[in-house]
């Protein structure tokens, strides 16, 4: 669960105390949310009585503390720990879950200790016994904190927690079940929690049985799942979550279950900061730790765990709490000098983590050492006692995590448990598991160690433990009243003997660590050192400080790797960094070239051709470009196409065809050898051609499919000059040695070869058939080739020559019978002809356009029927195109006066009035057969042979005669 802010949300996290390694580690954690606060809401009054239903609640905290309302039904969602398997421990079987004939448990004494119990589940968990692989799977509970909170510590709290004890009659419970109920035993245990608490706080936090209910009948059954029985109990009971108000329910039976899975001796649900639930069962050996380890949960603390590593680390780094090494665990509940670890006969203190965390004390046990550096040695005294400065926490520089050390003597609390392997130095840091960092994590000599009860969770003397980023905590001397400890760490040595070598002085700041990329870094009188592992201690000073920073620091370049060197090409010097170099030279001052444009400065020639740089690294451009600038170039570089540099000619055909707006950015160096001795270099966009003749000049992607289709520069040569348009959305063209490619919205973009140019400009350029639609298209070799415009093609045959034919000729053409009926084009279209016609010949007809009458073909052998007949002044021009399937196989063509018609073995004539009408009262061709002449008026009154008789025309009209045989 997703902690809010407290002064919104009295967060609600439940923690489940599974002891001694039951079915779930001992006190997995569980929640209970509460919803949040509204920030405008209006308090009620402290003498509001509770409603029937569970409602919000609304009594102000006797110590200021936030209030929170409770859930409309507070059903408790447990969050259970998932552990990966340790090391085989040998298991007996787990008890499962009784039927409904077997609820009734035997009274355990006081003293029963179930982990005296031969194959007890309490003492050996049925399904998780060891360490959670959190490698791999995050943290053990849900439970989570706002970014950036994990970790925050809580401030100190005051008051007496008023406790409301109950014993729960379960449903299949009898009433000497629940009358077993060692009352003057649970008191004690809230008692004796009470007294631990009060000695942890300073005397601040207390808890007070406040009301007792004997007997509480309810629905729950044994059988339930332990939260499930606290869930229900609680919306029985109508509990309101107030601030310092707690529910301690005790229910008749030896042991609970989770799931099924016996052997759990308690739970814990925080509901608040000062507030929450505590589930038990018959009180027994253990009672007494686990209330208290139950109310450490309702303060907000986690489990005092412990790091478990197979290949004997004793510390691993946590990220995104996350372990880093996959063979390292969190071994829950490892802290056995701890109240918040397993469970046991004593009630030991707190460790220091888990003391600063929760606010206890009175704020000056635990010194603050800094951030760890050269050595340096601390006394620490009894951790179980009561001075001042008693332990000590430091930062290690390079992790950042902050480590606590104290020491464990037998004293006070930990009088019967701080003996041999567990007597000496404790190291603890936060742990991965819990929410908001309230999780601690022992790092022990034997991290390989499995099982309950370590006996070897301290450091002795002439030991040293080491932060897996090298800081040690070396145990020098151990006293029965005290141990001396001296904290290191190994970088300050180096940074030191690489100041020296550079002469820079003596240190003028402390180490401070945690830089980027893990770097630390110490100032001197002379400058800066900086180390990382990876890259050692340098020097960085002067000009090159300044460059480093221009370039972006150690997130950009990365960390000094030597110092500076001198003697590179025309005078220059440098100094080598993880992720680039800093060069500096009289002429063109320190910069720094990142490693990831040190390939374009190499491809580009290095200094010798486009000299060392200018500047830094700017950034900002069209489409997140950044650039460098050199004395004779620039580098370019995008996410998308990579760092190259541009010089030269092509800096200025790269300007011409519009920057990276149009062609993009560069995608690799200048290359050369293509045909004619030319080079290329590449664009996202388009591509910078650059030859001897033609200059330099870029061809963009849009119109790269054109150049092809073209046949490339083996078609129609380079590019002579850079693309032209006209006004946004209007044509561009480009021109290359052997033709211009021409581009528009709606046409695409197509070469136009220079053989084509007068053809189209005959046909009235892009006014008269438009822009190209495609790509010149040929046959074989030899064979007729042609270009689609918008509203024409141009046709190319080595007969005919080049010539376009519009759109509104195409159907005529096609009627005709396409080059196939009349061939090809021989001339582009001619007009002035009368009536406003117009014209285009062809290998074997030609094709006439007039407004009144369309645009049709007359093939060549009807041409001369045509003429006969007086052309177009006499029977006008074609209405359509030749049709046939007449009688005798005859053809015919309609024109505004008359017809032309032709049969096998007549010729093509014409046939007009009178002579028309004449023919059909004489029963057309049936009767008469075809004309054998012309049979048109514009030769005037005279006599027409058809095949089987005449037609005359006189001025008395017309006569038909036919043939004899």
């Amino acid at each position: 669960m997703r902690l809010t802010n407290l002064n919104r949300l009295l967060y609600a996290a439940g923690l489940s105390a599974v002891l001694f390694a039951s079915a779930l580690p001992a006190s997995a954690a569980t929640q209970q949310p509460a919803p949040p606060v509204s920030q405008t809401a209006t308090t009620e009054s402290e003498s509001t009585p509770p409603a029937e239903a569970p409602v919000p609640a609304t009594t102000p905290a006797p110590a200021t503390e936030p209030t929170a309302p409770a859930p409309e039904e507070p059903a408790v969602a447990p969050e259970t720990a998932q552990p990966a398997p340790e090391p085989t421990v040998e298991q007996p079987t787990a008890r499962t879950a009784p039927a409904e004939n077997q609820l009734t448990s035997e009274v355990p004494s006081l003293d029963w200790n179930p982990l005296l119990e031969p194959g007890s589940n309490a003492r050996i968990g049925e399904e998780f016994t060891g360490p959670e692989d959190l490698h791999h799977s995050g943290h053990s509970h849900d439970e989570s904190s706002p970014e950036g909170s994990f970790g925050a510590a809580m401030a100190p709290r005051s008051g007496d927690i008023k406790v409301t004890l109950v014993t729960v009659k379960l449903a299949g419970k009898t009433t000497a079940d629940v009358n077993a109920i060692n009352m003057d035993a649970a008191r004690a245990s809230i008692s004796n929690s009470s007294s631990y608490w009060k000695s942890m706080s300073n005397n601040r936090l207390s808890m007070t049985v406040a009301k007792e209910i004997r007997g509480f009948s309810s629905a729950a059954r044994i059988t339930d799942s332990y939260e499930t029985i606290m869930a229900k109990v609680t919306s029985e009971l109508k509990w309101a979550y107030n601030p310092y108000e707690a529910l301690v329910i005790f229910v008749p039976h030896k042991d609970l279950n989770y799931q099924g899975s016996w052997g759990i001796l308690g739970g814990g649900f925080t509901d608040g900061p000062v507030s929450g639930r505590v589930i038990m069962p018959y009180p027994a050996y253990a009672t007494k730790n686990v209330v208290a380890h139950e109310f450490g949960h309702v303060l907000g603390l986690h489990h005092s765990n412990s790091l478990y590593c197979s290949n004997g680390r004793v510390d691993v780094g946590i990220v995104n709490r996350s372990i880093t090494d996959g063979s390292c665990g969190s071994y829950e509940y490892g802290d056995t000098l701890d109240l918040m670890g397993f469970a046991q006969g004593h009630v030991p203190v707190i460790n220091s983590f888990l003391w600063e965390f929760g606010g206890f004390g009175r704020g000056d046990e635990i010194r603050n050492t800094g951030t760890a550096g050269t050595a340096k040695r601390y006394t620490l005294k009894a951790w179980a006692g009561t001075e001042s400065n008693r332990a000590v926490k430091f930062t290690d520089p390079i992790s950042r995590e902050t480590y606590y050390v104290e020491l464990r003597l037998p004293v006070g609390r930990d009088a019967n448990i701080a003996i041999g392997g567990n007597q000496g130095v404790k190291v603890i840091k936060k742990d991965v598991r819990g929410w908001n960092g309230n999780a601690s994590l022992l790092l022990t000599p034997n991290s390989t160690w499995t099982g309950y009860y370590n006996t070897n969770h301290t450091w002795q003397p002439q030991q040293t433990f080491t932060t897996h980023s090298g800081t040690r905590v070396s145990v020098d001397s151990m006293t029965s009243t005290s141990a001396v400890v001296t904290i290191s760490n190994p970088i300050a040595t180096k940074l030191a003997a690489a100041a020296s070598g550079a002469s820079l002085g003596a240190a003028v700041g402390p180490i401070t660590c945690g830089l980027y990329g893990g770097g630390c870094y110490q100032a001197f009188s002379g400058g800066n050192v900086y180390y990382t592992a990876a890259t050692g201690a340098h020097a960085v000073t002067g000009s090159y400080f300044t460059a480093w920073g221009e370039a972006g620091w150690q997130a950009k370049i990365g960390y000094p790797t030597a110092g500076v060197k001198c003697g590179l090409y025309n005078g220059g010097c440098y100094q080598t960094f993880s992720a680039g170099t800093i060069y500096s030279t009289a002429a063109t001052g320190t910069h720094a070239v990142r490693a990831s444009y040190m390939n374009a400065w190499r491809d580009a020639g290095w200094q010798m051709k486009i000299g060392y740089p200018t500047a830094g690294v700017k950034c900002g451009l069209y489409n997140g470009g950044c650039y460098q600038t050199f004395s004779a170039g620039t580098i370019y570089s995008t996410a998308a196409t990579g760092t190259h540099a541009v010089s030269g000619p092509y800096m200025n055909a790269w300007r011409d065809a519009g920057w990276q707006a149009k062609i993009g950015y560069p995608t690799a160096p200048v290359r050369c050898g293509l045909a004619g001795d030319a080079c290329y270099q590449t664009f996202s966009a388009g591509t910078i051609y650059r030859t001897a003749a033609t200059g330099t000049h870029a061809v963009r992607s849009t119109s790269m499919n054109a150049w092809r289709d073209a046949g490339w520069q083996a078609g129609i040569g380079y590019p002579t000059a850079p693309v032209r348009c006209g006004a946004p959305g209007e044509p561009c063209y480009q021109t290359f040695t052997g033709a211009t490619i021409y581009s528009t919205p709606t046409t695409g973009t197509h070469a136009v070869r220079s053989t084509y140019m007068n053809a189209w400009r005959d046909a009235g350029w892009q006014h008269g058939i438009g822009y190209p639609t495609g790509a010149l298209r040929c046959g074989a070799a030899g064979a007729p080739c042609y270009q689609t415009f918008a509203a024409g093609t141009i046709y190319s045959t080595a007969a005919t020559g080049t010539h376009a034919v519009r759109s509104t000729y195409m159907n005529a053409w096609r009627d005709a019978g396409w080059q196939n009926g009349i061939g090809y084009p021989t001339a582009p279209v001619k007009c002035g002809l009368t009536s406003n016609a117009c014209y285009q010949t062809f290998a074997t007809g030609t094709i006439y356009s007039a407004p009144t009458t369309g645009t049709h073909a007359v093939r060549s052998t009807y041409m001369n029927a045509w003429r006969e007949a007086g052309w177009q002044a006499k029977i006008g021009y074609p209405t359509a195109g030749v049709k046939c399937g007449l009688y005798g196989d005859g053809c015919y063509q309609s024109f505004t006066g008359g017809n032309i018609y032709a049969a096998p073995g007549t010729g093509a004539h014409a046939v007009t009035e009178p002579f028309r009408e004449a023919w059909r009262l004489a029963g057309w061709q049936m009767k008469l057969g075809y004309p054998l002449q012309s049979a048109a008026a514009a030769k005037g009154y005279r006599k027409v042979e058809f095949q089987r008789g005449w037609i005359t025309w006189t001025t008395t009209g017309t006569k038909t005669t036919y043939k004899t045989s």
